[in-house]
């Protein structure tokens, strides 16, 4: 799934009809967008309730912005409301690690001000894309750039309203859509024979492209242990979860900590791998729960994909 987020980082100093303009060139290019991708772009990701998102001095809001869209436009405020649901980031974006975000102080400029930027470079770790409003020409660029503390410089991409700019869009996505594409072609033939559920090539889609080539180099790195079968568990890499009741199957899980704690549930049988689920690592209370469900994918695998 490919994620836009709200940029927050904005002048507080425009009035309520500069907002509502901008908002209203924006918003038709994100419906182009996820129009032409409808299985790809879904929903804007907000880092709170747009009730709580100040856009200017007079505390002004997002749900104020898409409130006083005019009549005449009033499609477009519904679509608005249906889209801005998504929130906080973490619910949709994978967090590597929050403690080195808060240490490395990221920010963006905007004119002379520095806005902090903790958000936006979880966006840009996850390849998303920026939702902007054009209140100033440094928000008027296909990407901007985000600085850190120790002056390294990243680059996130930026949605703000103009026909050029959504184009630039376009073609990322399609740039996006295709390494993925690739990454899960890479998999399957470095598994060799296998039968994969939707849900695990759901999960594996849903992730950036560096996390799906980290999971592409473990299963690389655990072929290249030379050990009875490619992926024997060794409660390193691959560990055996099998639940203590089940007696057909096992169940293995593969093991990523980099780029984040990543999970893959599969089993080996037979020269032939099932792969049940592709997720973030679980909290403890969570994971047994999901094995089980990754067995019973397993189980329908073999029934029905042999």
């Amino acid at each position: 799934m490919y994620k836009f987020y709200f940029n927050d980082c904005l002048p507080l100093n425009k009035s309520e009809h500069e907002i509502i303009s901008c908002f209203l060139k924006t918003l038709p290019e994100y419906k182009t967008i996820r129009t032409k991708f409808a299985a790809e772009v879904d929903g804007i990701v907000t880092s709170k309730l747009t009730e709580n998102i100040i856009l200017n001095e007079n505390n002004f809001t997002l749900k104020n912005c898409i409130e006083r869209i005019p009549n005449e436009k009033r499609e477009l405020r519904q679509y608005a409301f249906a889209i801005f649901k998504k929130y906080p980031v973490d619910e949709h974006f994978t967090v590597k690690n929050e403690d080195d975000l808060i240490e490395s102080d990221y920010f963006i400029t905007i004119g002379d001000t520095k806005h902090e930027a903790l958000n936006i470079k979880v966006v840009q770790e996850n390849e998303g894309t920026l939702f902007s409003l054009a209140l100033h020409d440094d928000l008027q660029q296909n990407s901007l750039n985000i600085n850190d503390k120790n002056q390294n410089e990243y680059i996130v991409f930026n949605l703000f309203g103009e026909a050029n700019n959504t184009d630039f869009i376009d073609k990322k996505i399609q740039e996006l859509i295709a390494d993925k594409s690739e990454n899960f072609e890479k998999l399957l033939l470095v598994i060799g024979n296998n039968s994969f559920s939707e849900r695990f090539k759901n999960g594996f889609n849903n992730v950036s492209a560096s996390m799906q080539k980290a999971i592409v180099n473990h299963f690389e790195e655990a072929q290249n242990r030379k050990g009875n079968t490619p992926f024997y568990a060794d409660g390193n890499l691959i560990k055996d979860v099998t639940p203590e009741k089940e007696n057909k199957i096992k169940v293995f899980e593969l093991r990523i900590f980099d780029p984040v704690g990543y999970r893959i549930y599969f089993s080996e049988l037979s020269n032939k791998v099932y792969l049940a689920l592709a997720e973030k690592k679980p909290n403890d209370k969570e994971q047994s729960s999901h094995i089980k469900t990754a067995a019973s994918i397993i189980k329908e695998l073999v029934t029905f994909k042999n």
